[in-house]
This record gives C-alpha cells, structure tokens and sequence, in this order.
C-alpha cells in the first residue's frame, strides 16, 4: 500500500493538521501529546553511542530528531505557527 501524499503545510494548512491527526488513528492527541516526553525519554536512552550518529548520509539521527521536534514545540507555541519570524519590523 503506497502512503498518501503529505499535504503542504504552507499551502494546504487544514489538509496537513488533518493529515498529522490521522497518523493518530483512534488514539487521543492529548493522550500521545502527554506520553511524548517519556518515549523521548526512552528512544535516547536506548540509543546509547548511537544518539548523534546519522544511519544513512541523508537521515537525521536520533538526536537530531529530538531537536526537530523541540525546535517545532517553540515556533508553535504560541499559535502563530512561527509567522512572528516572517513579519518585517518597523
């Protein structure tokens, strides 16, 4: 089975969050919100003297993934989705 194309996310912003939640099937999105850090927590701690190292040239490594998604929790933070850093200034 081919997976669905993923929706842009600047052009078809609906259509993405719709996308995000359906990866969740019938779980509950606070539920897996909550349970994150733990399974962060978890990932790192199994990954030992892996945790920097890329698996292939063109694949982020566990910890680089970490960062991606901690990076992401900050720009949508405060709900604007990081437009603050788009605007121009006076």
């Amino acid at each position: 089975m081919m997976p669905l194309p993923t929706p842009d996310p600047i052009g078809d912003p609906s259509g993405y969050q719709r996308y995000l939640l359906s990866l969740l099937g019938d779980d509950d999105p606070a539920e897996v919100q909550g349970a994150t850090p733990a399974a962060w927590r978890s990932v790192v701690a199994q990954s030992g003297d892996l945790l920097a190292v890329r698996p292939e040239p063109d694949e982020w490594s566990v910890l680089e993934c970490l960062a991606h998604a901690a990076d992401a929790e900050i720009v949508y933070a405060d709900g604007t989705g990081g437009s603050w850093h788009t605007t121009s200034r006076p």
